[in-house]
């Protein structure tokens, strides 16, 4: 796994001398395995191209700030309460640069499918899974209203086909998990 190291070293060198140029945490080189140096690579990439390219500012600070903690309190307040609960959360996040796992698992999700779950501890996937379950209309053009529709996207992610062990009912032409 490390062979190529010593040339990330030299990048990672380059990179630090030109000025004003972001780049990633030579720290990934200290990963145990290979699991742990591309979950880190995973949010490197999050921090350094993803928040700035796939996310609208606001929003994108949000889902990679929120707390699990936070994520349920959301989801359980009243759609009355949300708006004003989210502005809170949103705040937070900004002041304290807080860092939650939620875009690291949507990213897992979104990337890896079924492939991955086993790497988002089960209470997580849980509530992903159940995200259809949750009245998540809110008002259009507002943070809540954006965060309630990828909630929405998100949960549907969660549900998606799988990605290994599965058939093709050949009657019916429908993907089928194998049990």
């Amino acid at each position: 796994m490390t062979s190529f190291f010593d040339l990330y070293k030299i990048e990672h060198q380059w990179l630090s001398q030109k000025a004003g140029l972001d780049h990633w945490d030579l720290g990934i080189l200290d990963a145990v395995d290979y699991l742990d140096f591309t979950q880190q690579h995973l949010q490197e990439l999050i921090r350094l191209r993803f928040l700035k390219s796939d996310w609208p500012g606001d929003l994108g600070v949000l889902v990679n700030g929120i707390s699990q903690y936070q994520l349920a309190e959301w989801l359980e307040a009243p759609s009355s309460d949300r708006e004003k609960l989210l502005d809170s959360y949103f705040q937070s996040i900004q002041k304290s640069n807080q860092k939650g796992p939620l875009m690291e698992d949507f990213y897992l999700i979104k990337n890896g499918g079924d492939l991955s779950v086993g790497l988002i501890p089960t209470d997580r996937m849980e509530v992903y899974r159940n995200l259809e379950k949750k009245n998540l209309n809110a008002g259009k053009g507002t943070l809540n209203g954006q965060f309630a529709d990828f909630l929405s996207i998100f949960g549907k992610l969660c549900k998606g086909l799988p990605s290994d062990e599965f058939f093709i009912d050949l009657v019916d032409l429908s993907v089928k998990r194998v049990d």
